[in-house]
């Protein structure tokens, strides 16, 4: 009688081990699904950031085409260059947008472009006695993508900035 005694007082502990074990895989795999979600977040994450900063030197590269076309070694027109403070930057675009038959990794990615002109005179005099001029163009771009999950479309942002610089003396 005492033998049955022990086995009726050791049935429960059968049961609050089997809750252990499930509380405790239970919580694992709760554990295992964040960390996926988050590992799929971060490589998001990643993609975007490369396709933003593509894109910028994308625009950069664009830019600067404008601003000396094939055949062109100077990004002022003969007219304008002494009087205007534009000069060249009147044809580099102010916003670039891909399409999605051509560009589909960008096509989520705006880019604007800033484009500032200094002229310097410098102070030494050139080969015939005249002063010497220099025009720095700089460039700006900050490329913005943007993707979305469970239809919010800006759910993810990202921003990449990159700058360039021009010289284009006379």
């Amino acid at each position: 009688m005492h033998r049955n005694y022990i086995l009726r007082r050791e049935e429960g502990s059968t049961l609050a081990v089997a809750l252990f074990v499930i509380v405790v895989l239970g919580m694992l795999a709760a554990a295992l699904f964040r960390m996926r979600v988050d590992s799929s977040d971060a490589h998001v994450h990643a993609v975007m950031y490369a396709n933003a900063e593509l894109a910028a030197y994308s625009a950069l590269e664009t830019a600067t085409y404008r601003l000396y076309p094939l055949g062109r070694h100077s990004a002022d027109e003969p007219s304008t260059a002494r009087d205007s403070t534009v000069g060249g930057c009147i044809r580099v675009p102010e916003k670039i947008t891909f399409s999605e038959t051509e560009f589909p990794a960008l096509s989520r990615c705006t880019v604007r472009i800033e484009c500032q002109r200094r002229m310097a005179v410098m102070d030494r005099t050139g080969k015939f006695g005249r002063y010497t001029s220099q025009t720095d163009y700089f460039l700006k771009a900050v490329a913005s993508c943007k993707a979305g999950r469970d239809g919010d479309d800006d759910f993810y942002s990202v921003s990449k900035t990159v700058y360039s610089g021009l010289v284009d003396g006379d």
